[in-house]
């Protein structure tokens, strides 16, 4: 069974495989073939890996900042080091069994999944361990659940997954801890938190307050019983390490100067998005349990039924109510909390389920969960499906993002080879600002865009170039000497224009036409002197910046 769940999880997080793993074909009969390469998910991806690919020359250093994008300023990210070494880790691994030339890319594609199954493998260890009933409700829940898919999905190496398998088991050893206090939990617990609080100082601080508040409503002397200090202890010591490798950054997205700027840039950001309470999208991710799951788990309290061989409940399903009823708020407020909820749904169903069948005799009781489970997951079966369909046959989806990663990776290859030639000019590349990362890992060069909330300024002035009229040279000029820019990528303004004008807030019909954007797209025997046409495929344009730009005494110098 731990087989087959295996299996159906994996295929659900790699149907997008022809997305990732792209063969470009040959031009030409007779051609040889272009060598396969591997597109990464989305733009946080390949700033991840460009940071891989530095520490790769140089894995004990820290990176404290980023060089790639909001050039010429870069960014103090938030980004550290734990997937990095992961990464690093795996690649060292595939460079033994001889594939070496891209080991790098590989491991990334590859690290999420298989945090999916050292998930999936340790919670069907410890629900063993733990002799719970109605444990396969939990595990085939985490197999095919869509928001857990995309968590894990191949070529996505982002710190969610990593924070997914630590927060797994962080939680699980809670739940033992609550049960029966032993050192081996308290240890796991403590290496846990401290490794997910490393990865990201947000959800998994939220969570560990969580876990905090129930002790202290439902258990206060469980949360500091002799067991736990030492746990706390060894917590403690790795968190001083990452203090000392990687220093402490607070700094707050959505305030200070760019405080407008980061509303308006959220709001293209799917995981910033909120819900209503009662969002179907909720359901789709958590099953149709979630309304009444709260009541469930009281229930199972007040019933007092026994949810393993040896062990009674107690309070222990009044603080999953707990966590359940705080994912959820929060997964309202944004969409990003919605992997922790279909985390903390998962880690819930047998207590639920004990609710609903503790009372009956075993076997027909196992026959009614699995029913249940099956109606309760009916969405989420449904995109199972056809994941693992994508998985065999692809979709038009997967084969138009594999086109665009090749029309991107021709223009990154471009400009390598152009900087090869030229290194001492000015390195920058202007490009809307989720081509930046993709064009700046694989062409090495730097750009004024990122994916990222600390590389705003940069993207609010990639968005007022692509913007400002064709006429306003000038304007134009300083922004680019400013950036210190020599390559300008123009994409389809159908998309780059409005997405620019809502980062800036102004309305697009308003705009002088035609716009600098639009004309580079559409005429570039229209485009001003100072940028020539230097590459063109059927989706991108670049052109390189003449040099006067830089040398031109009548515009002021840069800032």
């Amino acid at each position: 069974m731990l087989i087959l769940l295996l299996a159906v999880q994996m295929g659900c997080a790699c149907a997008n495989w022809r997305a990732v793993f792209v063969a470009p074909p040959a031009l030409a009969a007779g051609a040889e073939p272009v060598p396969s390469f591997v597109a990464f998910v989305d733009g946080d991806c390949y700033a991840r890996m460009s940071r891989v690919q530095r520490l790769a020359a140089y894995p004990w250093q820290t990176l404290h900042t980023h060089d790639f994008e909001n050039h010429p300023a870069g960014t103090r990210p938030h980004t550290t080091l734990p997937l990095d070494w992961l990464i690093l880790m795996l690649a060292g691994l595939l460079r033994l069994t001889g594939e070496k030339a891209a080991a790098l890319d590989v491991a990334g594609a590859w690290v999420s999944p298989l945090l999916g199954v050292a998930t999936m493998f340790f919670l069907w260890i410890w629900s063993r361990w733990e002799q719970l009933r109605f444990r396969w409700a939990m595990l085939g829940f985490l197999a095919v659940n869509p928001m857990l898919a995309h968590g894990f999905a191949l070529g996505r190496p982002d710190h969610q997954s990593l924070e997914l398998f630590t927060l797994a088991v962080a939680l699980a050893a809670e739940i033992s801890l609550w049960q029966q206090p032993a050192p081996g939990w308290a240890f796991l617990a403590g290496a846990a938190w401290a490794i997910a609080i490393w990865t990201s100082l947000y959800e998994p601080l939220v969570l560990l307050a969580a876990v905090a508040l129930a002790n202290a409503l439902f258990a206060p002397a469980k949360f500091w019983q002799g067991e736990r200090l030492w746990g706390w202890a060894l917590g403690s010591g790795i968190l001083l390490l990452a203090l000392a490798l990687e220093g402490v950054r607070v700094d707050a997205p959505g305030t200070g100067e760019n405080a407008a700027l980061f509303a308006a840039w959220s709001r293209q950001i799917g995981e910033l998005m909120s819900l209503a309470p009662w969002s179907p999208a909720l359901f789709h991710w958590a099953s149709w349990l979630l309304p009444a799951a709260p009541c469930l788990l009281v229930w199972t309290w007040r019933r007092g039924a026994a949810i393993s061989v040896e062990q009674r409940p107690g309070k222990l399903a009044l603080a999953l109510a707990l966590w359940l009823l705080l994912v959820w708020a929060l997964t309202c407020w944004q969409v990003r909390w919605a992997y922790f909820l279909a985390l903390v749904m998962a880690l819930s169903l047998p207590w639920q389920f004990q609710a609903l069948f503790g009372a009956v005799w075993i076997r027909l009781a196992a026959t009614l969960a699995t029913v249940v489970w099956l109606l309760a997951l009916l969405p989420m079966l449904g995109e199972c499906r056809q994941r693992l369909d994508t998985l065999r046959h692809g979709s038009e989806a997967n084969f138009a993002a594999a086109r665009a990663a090749e029309s991107l990776r021709e223009v990154a290859q471009f400009l390598r080879r152009e900087n090869t030639a030229s290194p001492s000019a000015p390195r920058g590349i202007l490009a809307p600002w989720w081509e930046s990362p993709p064009l700046a890992y694989w062409s090495g060069l730097p750009a004024v865009g990122g994916s990222s909330h600390e590389s705003l300024s940069g993207n609010a002035d990639v968005a007022r170039f692509f913007l400002l009229p064709a006429r306003e040279a000038a304007a134009a000029k300083m922004l680019l000497r400013a950036r210190q820019v020599r390559w300008v990528v123009a994409d389809d303004p159908e998309r780059v224009l409005p997405l620019a004008a809502e980062l800036l807030q102004l309305s697009l019909s308003r705009l002088s036409q035609p716009t600098l954007g639009g004309l580079l797209a559409s005429d570039p025997l229209a485009a001003p002197p100072f940028l020539r046409l230097a590459f063109a495929n059927p989706d991108l344009k670049v052109y390189a910046v003449a040099e006067a730009v830089f040398t031109d005494s009548s515009l002021p110098p840069p800032p």
